[in-house]
């Protein structure tokens, strides 16, 4: 079925995309509640699925035929870009929306580069999201609160996605940002003076995206630096609050 609303700016009417939805989120009541609104609005949602996890995401996506993965970041681990990257790889068609998103530039810059059409902060009208997905299109990035242009200028400059291409002596630096070691402990660790302490530490910063002890720490998770420990990361996380 074919469903149009009327453009009042361009005086036409226009067609609506009709998605089949795999939403994710771990709380069962949420998926309950979010399932029972999107049906209502079957002008936009064709078919809605969910699962409980992003572990789950990947053998849905193998049995049903969806258009559009609608993500609460709140619910999902450190490493979602990390697997968003790979289920874009091989579903290259596939939208992504995030939403209740309320977290770290670096984790914006990270996202929009595995390929995220859109990102909702959690006081974003749901049903004003719905109708956003009417503006989204396969490789492009909707613009609003979060994501403005400067910052898709950083997604696309040389922000790194991984570590492969990091000498020895940043993959070092970069385990003693997440032992929580200042500028003047790592300077002494490793025998350079303070300004060039500051400057390899603003190096990392800028190569990747990482603002804070947290972003060092998703980062390094995801690249498999440090081991994965996420009560690390949340006791950084505290510590920053």
């Amino acid at each position: 079925m074919i469903i149009k609303k009327y453009n009042e700016t361009k005086k036409v009417a226009e067609v609506l995309n009709q998605y089949n939805v795999l939403h994710v989120d771990s709380s069962e009541f949420s998926r309950y509640a979010i399932g029972s609104l999107l049906v209502r609005y079957d002008f936009i949602v064709k078919k809605f699925f969910s699962v409980k996890g992003a572990d789950a995401i990947e053998e849905a996506l193998h049995s049903e035929d969806i258009d559009l993965l609608l993500i609460n970041y709140a619910s999902c681990r450190f490493d979602l870009p990390v697997q968003l990257r790979n289920i874009k790889k091989e579903f290259p068609g596939i939208l992504f929306v995030i939403y209740n998103f309320s977290h770290s530039r670096f984790e914006k810059i990270q996202l929009l580069k595995a390929g995220v059409n859109a990102l909702f902060d959690p006081d974003f009208p749901f049903e004003e999201l719905l109708f956003a997905l009417q503006e989204i299109r396969p490789g492009s990035v909707l613009m609003n609160e979060l994501v403005d242009q400067a910052l898709l200028k950083k997604v696309k400059s040389a922000v790194a996605q991984s570590a492969k291409d990091f000498s020895k002596e940043e993959v070092m630096l970069v385990k003693d940002i997440c032992k929580g070691l200042n500028e003047v402990q790592i300077s002494d660790k490793h025998k350079l003076t303070k300004s060039k302490a500051e400057h390899a530490i603003q190096h990392l910063r800028t190569i990747t995206g990482c603002d804070s002890r947290p972003d060092f720490i998703r980062f390094a998770m995801m690249n498999k630096i440090i081991k994965q420990d996420e009560s690390l990361l949340a006791r950084a996380e505290l510590a920053v609050a």
